[in-house]
């Protein structure tokens, strides 16, 4: 989010905002929004499908006010190229930690 801050910084507010979105969640709590809100859009964030940032923004920023969810969504679809690949990359993460958790409950 650090690179969005640099590159927006009149977005303060709703970088922030998104950024204390996750800090104020437990290790349960952010499992739970990978598990509900990122993890079912996996397919999309391989394909770094773009659309996926506006048709999903409510489901994948749930929680955030309506407001900074569509700024935040606007910030990562005009992003130039290399901003994005970093946004997907931190999407594949979390699809991958998810996956892993899947594949450890799967060999119990």
């Amino acid at each position: 989010m650090d690179f969005l801050l640099e590159k927006h910084p009149s977005e303060f507010m709703v970088i922030e905002g998104a950024r204390g979105f996750f800090k104020g969640k437990t290790d349960v709590e952010v499992y739970k929004y990978i598990q509900d809100s990122v993890f079912p859009h996996s397919v999309n964030i391989k394909a770094h499908n773009l659309d996926f940032f506006k048709e999903r923004k409510n489901d994948l920023f749930k929680g955030l006010p309506h407001r900074y969810i569509d700024t935040y969504a606007d910030l990562i679809i005009n992003s130039p190229n290399e901003d994005i690949e970093r946004i997907w990359s931190y999407f594949e993460v979390l699809v991958q930690i998810f996956e892993v958790s899947l594949k450890s409950k799967k060999n119990r």
